[in-house]
């Protein structure tokens, strides 16, 4: 896994998003040290432990944001952010995260999934 920059401008939106042959990964931590992501494919769910490295570190953008594009990811693989920050360190969800898996609430991985597999709508909403 390599992390790379393809694909990745300032109109990058926040979260995981298919595009091309992989997935661009964005996400907002002004305050980190350092946004790792950790990866796995539905059959080998497995990042309960996790080791840093630089291939797995996620660039830093000017705004606090981190970012990168992984080749050969593709929908339904598992991830979550690791992310260091000044004396802790830990996973975090994808607040933008398109669905979570369940089995192991409340710590539960994101599972890469494209934009238009579920049919949002409002038109339950009730208006205030």
């Amino acid at each position: 896994m390599t992390i790379s920059q393809s694909h990745i401008d300032a109109n990058t939106p926040l979260g995981a998003n298919l595009i091309g042959s992989g997935v661009t990964f964005r996400t907002c931590a002004p305050e980190a040290l350092e946004v790792h992501i950790a990866i796995n494919n539905s059959q080998t769910k497995s990042n309960k432990i996790f080791e840093k490295s630089p291939d797995k570190l996620l660039n830093r953008g000017k705004q606090g944001d981190w970012v990168g594009f992984i080749e050969g990811i593709k929908e339904g693989d598992f991830y979550r952010f690791y992310i260091v920050g000044k004396g802790k360190e830990g996973f975090k969800r994808d607040p933008y995260a398109r669905e979570l898996e369940m089995d192991d609430y409340p710590s539960c991985d994101c599972i890469v999934r494209a934009s238009n597999t579920h049919p949002w709508h409002d038109q339950a909403f009730q208006s205030i």
